[in-house]
C-alpha cells in the first residue's frame, strides 16, 4: 500500500507522521523506518515528534540511497556487490581510457578537447567531469546505462561506458535495479525481508530508480511519502517569463508557429524556481496510490502569509489586474540581503537571530534549525553563546552549535589516550594485553593528580581569564605527564 500525503506546512506533515507512529507496529521491538532527504531533515522531525510524542526511541532514519541498498541487500539472491564503481573508481578509468582514446570519429569531441597545453591536466579535469555523469547515469538514467551494454547507442559516452565495463560485467546501481525489477515482475520480492512500515518524510526530489523500488516494495508493505507541496492547484506544467522566452526565440529560428498560448505561466515562484519539485510531483501522478490532501491556509497577516496563500491558490500578481500586496509597518517576514562574501552572509544571520530573539521572547533556538547543506558557511557561530546587545532585553541563552548542530566536537579531554586505549579496535585484532585496565586506570589517576582533565587550549582558557599556559593546559600537564 503507498499512500502520498501532500501538505504545504511541513508541520502539517509532522503531525500526521506522530499520528502514524502512534499505531505501534506488530512487534514492539522492530524499529520505525523513516527515510529523510538529509540527516538535519531527521534530526529536526526527531525533535517535533518528541515534542508530539513525549519520547522518540527505536527510530531508524536512512537516506533514499541508503535505503533502497539495504532493499537490494535484503531480496536479491546473490546481494550487492561489495566493489562497486564509484565516482573516485571511475575518475582513474577514464583518464587511462582518455589517455588511450580509440582512432575513431565517434571520440573526436573529446580528442579535441584534449589537443594543445596542458595534456595531463586537461585530461583529468575531463575525467573528473565525465566520472562525475557516469556516476549519476545509474541512478537518474539506468535505462541509458542498460541500453549502452546492450549496444543500442553509438555515440562517445556509450561507447566509453563499454570500454570501462568491457569483459568486467559489473553489478552497478542500473543493473541491480534491473535485477529487483526482474525479480518484482516475477513475485520473488520476500515480504518477510521488508519492513513492516516505510514513511519517507519531506523528500522534495527523489531519484527514479529510488521511487521505483518505493513502488515496488509498496505492494507488499505499508509506505507512506510526506511531500511539501505549496499549491492547491496543478502546478506541473507551468512555465517562466524567461523559458517562454527562450521557446519563442527557438520558435522563429526553426520558423515554427508561436504556441506560447498553450503555455501556463502561473506563480513566477514556482515557475522560476520549483524545477525539482514538478519533477517530483509529474513522477508521483503515474503511481497507483491512496492520496490525503492537509493543506491549510496561512491567517497571518503578513507578507510571508500572503506570499503562501498566493502560492496556494496560484494567483500572480504581478499583473495590471491583480492588486498588489500591502506591506505593513515593522513587517519583516520576508527580507532580503545582499552580501558580498559567505562570512558576511553569517553575520547577517547572526544579526537577525539576535534580533529575533529580542522581539519574540518565546522563541527557541530548535525552531530555528535549516535543512540546507552549506553547514560550512555557518562555522562562524561555532564555539560561545549567543549573547543580547548591550540595553537590550533578555533572551534565554543559547549555544551556537544548537543552530548548527554536527559542525564542530567539544574539545577532548587530556585523559583521552585512556579512553582511545579501551577500544576494542585500537588494539591489534581486537585484544587488549594483559593489565590494561590496570594500567588505564593508573594513566587516568595520573591526569587527575597533575590536573590535566580539563583539555581547554590556550585561546579558549585566555577568553575565559584564566591565563594562556595555566596548570590544566594540556602542553604543561603532558609535560608533567612525560
Amino acid at each position: 500500500m503507498l499512500r502520498i500525503y501532500y501538505s504545504n506546512r511541513l508541520e502539517r506533515l509532522a503531525l500526521a507522521q506522530a499520528s502514524l507512529l502512534e499505531r505501534p507496529l506488530s512487534d514492539p521491538l522492530l524499529p520505525e523506518r523513516i527515510v529523510t532527504q538529509s540527516p538535519a531533515t531527521a534530526n529536526g522531525l526527531a525533535q517535533r515528534l518528541a515534542e508530539r510524542l513525549g519520547v522518540v526511541a527505536n527510530v531508524d532514519f536512512a537516506l533514499p540511497a541508503s535505503f533502497v541498498w539495504e532493499v537490494y541487500a535484503q531480496q536479491l539472491p546473490q546481494g550487492p556487490p561489495r566493489a562497486l564503481l564509484d565516482r573516485q573508481s571511475l575518475v582513474w578509468a577514464v583518464f587511462d581510457r582518455l589517455h588511450a582514446l580509440p582512432v575513431d570519429p565517434a571520440f573526436a569531441e573529446p580528442a579535441n578537447y584534449l589537443r594543445g597545453d596542458n595534456r595531463e591536466l586537461r585530461t583529468y579535469q575531463l575525467a573528473c567531469r565525465i566520472a562525475d555523469l557516469l556516476d549519476q547515469y545509474p541512478v537518474y538514467r539506468p535505462d541509458w546505462i542498460l541500453a549502452w551494454e546492450r549496444g543500442e547507442e553509438s555515440h562517445w559516452q556509450a561507447r566509453l561506458w563499454r570500454l570501462l565495463t568491457e569483459g568486467a560485467a559489473p553489478r552497478h546501481r542500473a543493473r541491480l535495479w534491473d535485477e529487483l525489477r526482474t525479480l518484482s515482475e516475477a513475485s520473488g520480492l520476500d515480504p518477510a525481508r521488508l519492513p513492516e512500515r516505510v514513511s519517507v518524510f519531506g523528500i522534495s526530489a527523489l531519484a527514479p530508480v529510488h521511487l521505483d523500488v518505493l513502488e515496488r516494495i509498496a505492494r507488499l508493505t505499508e509506505v507512506h511519502l510526506f511531500t511539501v507541496n505549496p499549491s492547491l492547484a496543478w502546478w506541473g506544467d507551468i512555465t517562466s517569463a524567461r523559458d517562454l522566452a527562450r521557446l519563442r526565440a527557438r520558435w522563429r529560428a526553426q520558423r515554427r508557429p508561436d504556441a506560447s498560448e498553450y503555455y501556463e505561466a502561473g506563480h513566477p515562484l514556482l515557475a522560476s524556481m520549483g524545477h525539482q519539485g514538478r519533477e517530483l510531483f509529474d513522477q508521483l501522478q503515474g503511481l497507483q496510490a491512496e492520496e490525503l490532501e492537509l493543506f491549510e491556509e496561512p491567517e497571518a497577516d503578513t507578507l510571508l502569509a500572503g506570499l503562501q496563500r498566493d502560492l496556494l491558490i496560484l494567483t500572480d500578481r504581478s499583473g495590471a489586474d491583480q492588486d498588489p500586496s500591502e506591506v505593513r509597518p515593522g513587517d519583516l517576514s520576508v527580507q532580503v540581503h545582499a552580501c558580498h562574501s559567505p562570512l558576511r552572509e553569517v553575520q547577517v544571520l547572526h544579526d537577525r537571530l539576535l534580533d529575533l530573539f529580542e522581539r519574540l521572547p518565546g522563541l527557541e533556538a530548535p525552531g530555528l534549525g535549516g535543512n540546507g547543506p552549506r553547514h560550512r558557511r555557518l562555522r562562524a557561530l561555532r564555539g560561545g553563546r549567543l549573547r543580547r546587545r548591550p540595553g537590550g532585553p533578555p533572551h534565554p541563552p543559547v549555544h551556537r552549535r544548537s543552530l548548527t548542530p554536527g559542525l564542530r566536537p567539544a574539545r577532548p579531554g587530556a585523559d583521552r589516550p585512556a579512553r582511545v586505549s579501551r577500544e576494542p579496535a585500537q588494539g591489534i585484532r581486537g585484544t587488549r594485553a594483559p593489565g590494561g585496565a590496570r594500567r588505564d586506570e593508573a594513566f587516568r589517576s595520573r591526569c587527575r593528580g597533575r590536573g590535566a582533565s580539563a583539555g581547554l587550549g590556550a585561546r579558549q582558557r585566555g577568553a575565559l581569564g584564566s591565563g594562556r599556559h595555566g596548570p590544566g593546559c594540556p602542553r604543561p600537564a603532558g609535560g608533567r605527564l612525560a
